[in-house]
């Protein structure tokens, strides 16, 4: 009758880097996207926090100023944007048209980079040459997700990637939406930085039970 021991240091489960922290890490997908996953071959991730923003006003913008100067302006905000994700230790995933996708480890990680990254729009389009007509609005949301290789680099699919960009959608420019959950979560200096408009609900596609949300802006010094 054979048994089997094992001894393990669990504490360190939590200070593992796994294959979801690493495919976060900026640099990381940069130099090893295309060695990680085989093409077709998703990898699930039992967590992820998804952010979506979008560019208000930018349609409208193009007609305004024309296309280049409109251009300049969108492909300027994404700077802006890559500079907040890479600094909150998350990854940009991509942009389309004149909205990001961006995946972080957690949610409270990934909230935080959304309110800085209505911070520093805000600096940004008070010094952009017709940054007036713009705006941002960004959607959070955490859950299960798949990692595909797709056009080369790698890709998140599943529903909770779905929910996120419905509940960006939801959101007003100068807005955050994000959880009831979520937002119970953060920390103290983080719920501080955000003025709660509204407290509602919403079906979304695809899930049965309607999502408990929050519209946040930033609090006004």
């Amino acid at each position: 009758d054979g048994r089997h021991v094992k001894i393990e240091r669990l504490a360190f489960a939590s200070t593992a880097a796994t294959a979801h922290i690493v495919s976060t890490l900026d640099e990381f997908r940069s130099l090893f996207t295309k060695d990680l996953l085989k093409r077709g071959t998703p990898l699930k991730v039992a967590r992820t926090a998804i952010l979506f923003s979008d560019l208000t006003g930018s349609t409208a913008l193009y007609t305004r100023v024309g296309d280049a100067a409109a251009f300049r302006l969108v492909d300027d905000h994404f700077d802006v944007m890559r500079a907040v994700v890479r600094e909150h230790d998350g990854v940009l995933v991509k942009t389309m048209g004149d909205a990001v996708m961006a995946a972080f480890v957690d949610a409270q990680q990934c909230t935080r980079a959304a309110i800085d990254a209505l911070a520093r729009f805000e600096t940004f389009r008070a010094h952009a040459a017709h940054g007036e007509h713009v705006g941002l609005k960004l959607g959070v949301y955490a859950g299960p997700c798949y990692v595909v290789t797709a056009n080369g680099a790698l890709d998140y699919f599943g529903q909770t990637v779905n929910v996120a960009s419905r509940i960006q959608h939801l959101a007003e420019s100068g807005e955050i939406v994000l959880p009831e959950d979520t937002f119970a979560g953060l920390e103290p200096a983080d719920q501080r930085a955000l003025e709660v408009r509204e407290r509602f609900e919403a079906r979304v596609k695809g899930v049965q039970q309607p999502l408990a949300l929050v519209r946040t802006r930033l609090r006004r010094p």
